[in-house]
């Protein structure tokens, strides 16, 4: 049992008491703490983020076919290694949509390594285009997972980052990767 100060008189009272035994009035005063006030509104905020990610539309779906190719070697580059050979031969489909207040893009990637090698560690660029069919921006984000020969990985609800809100197509490729 803790004592605190009365919220009308300031005597010193049980936390345990509904009123205080002195003025008859509520009992002891609770202060919120700057914490506390940071920690609702975290609260408050996840819950209106999670809300609204569920009604957001989803985009246009594309397939890696329709995407540009990922961009040419250089000349140390084009040997047939494992992993350039990987790397030419792995397929990225992914559908798309924003999240977060329309800020962030949410992909789900499924890729297809018909390789001989196993892959991991997927570094994925999305470049993105507005109405115009000009480019506007580009995330890169590695997905730190493996792809066993001749297998399929699926990786739903992933947070490629920041988009901009003109941003009505993507193409996403697999622009490096590990092979092992």
């Amino acid at each position: 049992m803790a004592l605190k100060p009365c919220r009308e008189c300031g005597r010193e009272v049980s936390t345990d008491a509904k009123t205080c035994p002195h003025c008859g009035k509520g009992g002891p005063t609770r202060r919120t703490t700057r914490l506390g006030i940071v920690l609702i509104g975290v609260l408050a905020f996840s819950i209106y983020t999670a809300f609204n990610m569920e009604r957001l539309p989803e985009s246009t779906e594309r397939s890696a076919s329709e995407v540009a190719s990922p961009p040419a070697l250089s000349r140390e580059e084009r040997t047939d290694s494992p992993r350039n050979q990987a790397l030419s031969q792995i397929k990225l489909d992914f559908t798309w949509r924003k999240g977060g207040f329309e800020t962030a893009m949410i992909v789900d990637f499924v890729i297809t390594n018909p390789s001989p090698w196993r892959v991991k560690d997927l570094e994925i660029t999305c470049d993105h285009f507005g109405p115009s069919g000009t480019k506007i921006d580009s995330n890169v984000k590695t997905i730190y997972e493996i792809v066993e020969p001749k297998g399929t990985k699926r990786v739903n609800q992933f947070n490629m980052g920041f988009i901009r809100s003109q941003a009505t197509q993507s193409s996403c490729t697999v622009t490096n990767l590990v092979v092992g």
